[in-house]
């Protein structure tokens, strides 16, 4: 059975079966959440659950006002969820490209400066941030 997520502040909405995580029908639909691992254990996709169910890969069910993640969560109702939604990112693929390191420079003692060299043909999308 699909339901309708809407996400908010961004106020779009897709459709989310109860057999797909939140994350995977977000993607599926051209929506970019913010997300890492896909696999429950970084909690970068944690948001906020407005109204409506889900339930976790272990069973357990979340209400309104819960904090969750939506790589390891799935719909059992409608949903509404305060996320991080990234429309700049619609037009990027994920890609491997092997690469070698030009440079390593400290700039601090926890920042540091990798250069990289990727093959000619290689072509990446570049977004500042």
């Amino acid at each position: 059975m699909s339901h309708i997520i809407k996400i908010f502040p961004s106020n779009i909405e897709f459709s989310g079966r109860e057999d797909e995580s939140i994350l995977d029908a977000a993607l599926s639909a051209g929506i970019h959440l913010e997300h890492s691992c896909k696999a429950g254990d970084c909690g970068i996709c944690e948001s906020d659950l407005l109204a409506g169910e889900v339930v976790d890969s272990k069973g357990n069910i979340f209400g309104q006002g819960d904090k969750i993640l939506t790589c390891c969560c799935k719909p059992k109702t409608a949903l509404e969820l305060n996320a991080h939604f990234f429309p700049e990112l619609a037009g990027q693929t994920k890609k491997i490209v092997p690469c070698k390191v030009n440079s390593a420079v400290l700039v601090s003692g926890d920042v540091m400066t990798l250069k990289l060299r990727t093959p000619p043909t290689a072509k990446i999308g570049f977004l500042p941030g």
